[in-house]
């Protein structure tokens, strides 16, 4: 039994604490002090009494001010925004310089995406399946079947999987709220499709498919917080294309073999920045129309060419210091 000073009343105590909540507070504020493991514990918790605080204040504000009935939005935890800032912080200890500054930079762009989450939710809910027509005939797929994570991908026919690809694009995000052209998309998408060597035993089209759908899957089960619609769209326009072109050697023989891929990347990211490079090569190609972007305004199109960009470069391992 824990010692209890002189002059404490046990019952009393712990109605007080029941009336002021102070239970439920302190098991949320230690739970999330598990979770995000900062660096500087007093400074979370104090941060995490303020937000509560403000928080506290805020509501007793708008009762005193309305009391007719106001549709408010489902408000996460008063922590949250710290919360997460604290856990990339702790992921972030072991990377590099340039990971970092993305990183902080991202941050400071996008800081309402750490807060209370306002932007619309585009998810599987809206697609039910995936259905297009094709020279071969109709191809249709149930959604649930190409996102669960049992769903054989490599048993596949590639070649179908194409207009399943074009589907999920379109019916997963708001092409036309963001200004993407869909009949540019799916001539992008053949492109990438072609420019996979289908020969790879790994580094094919169906994986590149493979990974933009559980990219969706993650974004849907809540990674999507930490986007907005655009860089979601980019999100997965960059896991389609992160492999496009690969000639199924690894950065390491490119660069000792001294590759003509290796030579033009100075040794970086070789194959990560040809990627990322050919995914809008065959976007604003003049042969064919396929600039799904063209609508787009220049500063939302930034915005897409550097999510797909880091997107695809994240995907090298290899931490250059």
């Amino acid at each position: 039994m824990p010692l209890v000073p002189d002059g404490i009343d046990l019952e009393q105590m712990a109605q007080y604490f029941k009336d002021n909540d102070v239970e439920d507070f302190l098991v949320d504020m230690l739970l999330a002090l598990a979770k995000s493991k900062p660096v500087d514990p007093e400074e979370f918790m104090i941060d995490f009494i303020r937000e509560r605080r403000m928080k506290r204040k805020s509501t007793d504000t708008e009762e005193e001010e309305d009391d007719d009935d106001v549709d408010v939005e489902e408000m996460p935890p008063p922590p949250m925004e710290r919360f997460n800032k604290q856990r990339m912080s702790v992921d972030l200890q072991s990377e590099s310089d340039t990971v970092r500054n993305f990183v902080a930079e991202w941050v400071d762009e996008n800081d309402e995406v750490l807060g209370p989450q306002k932007l619309k939710r585009l998810g599987t809910a809206k697609l039910n399946f995936a259905r297009r027509s094709t020279d071969d005939g109709e191809v249709t797929v149930r959604a649930r079947e190409v996102l669960d994570w049992n769903y054989d991908f490599l048993a596949q026919d590639a070649r179908k999987t194409v207009p399943i690809a074009q589907s999920l694009l379109e019916d997963y995000v708001d092409c036309d709220t963001l200004g993407v052209d869909k009949k540019r998309l799916d001539t992008w998408v053949e492109l990438v499709h072609e420019n996979y060597i289908a020969e790879n035993p790994f580094h094919h089209w169906v994986h590149g498919f493979h990974v933009m759908t559980v990219v969706i899957t993650l974004l849907s089960e809540g990674g999507d917080v930490f986007t907005t619609p655009l860089t979601h769209f980019a999100a997965l326009i960059g896991a389609l294309s992160h492999d496009v072109g690969h000639p199924g050697f690894n950065n390491d023989y490119l660069v000792k073999s001294k590759n003509a891929l290796a030579i033009r990347y100075n040794d970086n990211a070789v194959l990560e920045n040809m990627h990322a490079a050919l995914a809008f090569e065959l976007m604003l190609g003049e042969e064919v129309e396929a600039n799904f972007l063209h609508a787009m305004p220049t500063d939302d199109f930034a915005v897409v060419r550097k999510t797909v960009i880091s997107v695809i470069l994240a995907t090298d391992k290899v931490v250059v210091v």
